[in-house]
Formats: structure tokens, C-alpha cells, sequence
């Protein structure tokens, strides 16, 4: 695969659960997509060995796919997930929602569009009633207000590669919400967009299948002032 082609990855960190990863892989693929244009990624910090033997299958059907385990801790997989893109463009993708038909293309699509001033974007996928296509602000703290409560909202997560490589390597990540970091060492960038497309479809969540976290921690901290 060319790097010069390489448009947009597809980052989706998980803790192995069959019943979700593979409905995602398996609308990700199901345009059949160009695979030079894009990457997926898919990091585990799972113990499920079913789920590594059936990825490591997965991935011999296609060559633009990367499967790697990890020790790291609940969502600093995401982290991870991150260091592996190649993409001019990173998406992170929820392990529980797939893709509906055409997405990979508008992701593409819209790197290629954008690629040049290389704004600050976050994929609202319609959580906001009454707002659609792409709505643009021109300062940090507008686009942060313009996302409401789901600045904190990991599957809107999207961050260009060459901004994400500035960042310090060594940096210390919030362990719970890592994806806030991503957006908020974005304040000086002359362009936000916020696309308010539904691009994605959840899945019916069993929540014993979700990475053991404290709820109240998480959900305290999304909403503090």
C-alpha cells in the first residue's frame, strides 16, 4: 500500500468482543471500498483468545488491515490505536458501530477535501437535534460550546495524523477520557468543523460486555463544569 495514497485510517480500539468487532469490520468492508485509500486498525487489550484466532483469519482476507494486541489499560487502548495510523486523516471507531453504506468513501472524501488547512473536525453523527452537514467556527471555544455535553464523547473522535505526531510522545494521557486530550491540544487552529452526518449505526449493547470502568467516575467527570 502507498503512504502517498493512504487517506484516512480507521482506528478501533477493543477488549475482544466478537459479537461487535466483526459487525463493524464487516460494514467497513462492505462497499469494497479502494483498499489503498484507507487502513483499519484494530487494537486488543482483551483475553479473549476466540476473538484474536477469528481476527488473525479476518485479517488474512485483507491486506489494508492491522491487528495488534496490547497490554494497555481500558481506554488508553485508544492511545494505541492512534500510534499504529498511517492515514492522513485518523477516525476513531467504536467497536459497536458499524459503518453505514458509503461512509468509508465520505471519510475519504472529506480528508481529501479538507487535507489542505487541515481543521480541527469532530463527527457529531446527528446526536445534535435540528443541526445537519457540516457546520464551521472559527475559534477554539466556539467548537467546543458547539459541542455541547459531547466534547467528552469518544466515537466523534477524529484528529489529522501530522497534528497527533506534534504531539509529545511522552505525554501523559487522562486514562479515562484520552480522546479529550486529542481535542483539546487543537486550540490554534484557524478552521473547526463539526459534521453532524449520521455516518454510524450502534449496535444493541450488552453492558457485562463492556471494559470493567467506573461508571460514576466517567460519567462525573463528562459532566463537570
Amino acid at each position: 500500500m502507498s503512504k502517498e495514497e493512504l487517506m484516512v485510517s480507521l482506528v478501533v480500539p477493543t477488549n475482544g468482543v466478537i459479537e461487535w468487532v466483526f459487525p463493524v469490520l464487516d460494514s467497513i468492508y462492505q462497499d469494497e471500498p479502494e483498499h489503498s485509500r484507507f487502513e483499519v486498525i484494530v487494537t486488543d487489550n482483551g483475553d479473549n483468545e476466540e476473538f484474536q484466532r477469528q481476527m488473525e483469519s479476518y485479517c488474512a482476507r485483507y491486506d489494508n488491515l492491522i491487528y495488534r494486541k496490547t497490554q494497555a489499560k481500558q481506554f488508553l487502548n485508544q492511545v494505541e490505536a492512534f500510534k499504529l495510523a498511517s492515514g492522513r486523516l485518523i477516525k476513531f471507531v467504536n467497536h459497536r458501530m458499524k459503518l453505514l453504506p458509503g461512509t468509508v468513501e465520505e471519510l475519504i472524501r472529506f480528508a481529501a477535501s479538507h487535507e489542505e488547512t487541515k481543521p480541527g473536525i469532530y463527527f457529531m453523527n446527528g446526536a445534535i437535534a435540528g443541526k445537519n452537514g457540516e457546520e464551521k467556527f472559527d475559534s477554539f471555544d466556539a467548537y467546543v460550546a458547539g459541542m455541547r455535553r459531547f466534547s467528552s464523547w469518544s466515537a466523534g473522535t477524529t484528529m489529522w495524523k501530522e497534528d497527533f505526531d506534534r504531539l509529545d510522545p511522552d505525554m501523559t494521557y487522562n486514562a479515562t477520557f484520552p480522546h479529550t486530550d486529542y481535542v483539546f491540544s487543537e486550540k490554534n487552529k484557524a478552521e473547526y468543523i463539526i459534521d453532524h452526518r449520521v455516518l454510524f449505526e450502534e449496535i444493541p449493547v450488552d453492558d457485562t460486555k463492556k471494559g470493567k470502568y467506573d461508571l460514576f467516575h466517567a460519567s462525573a467527570w463528562s459532566t463537570r463544569d
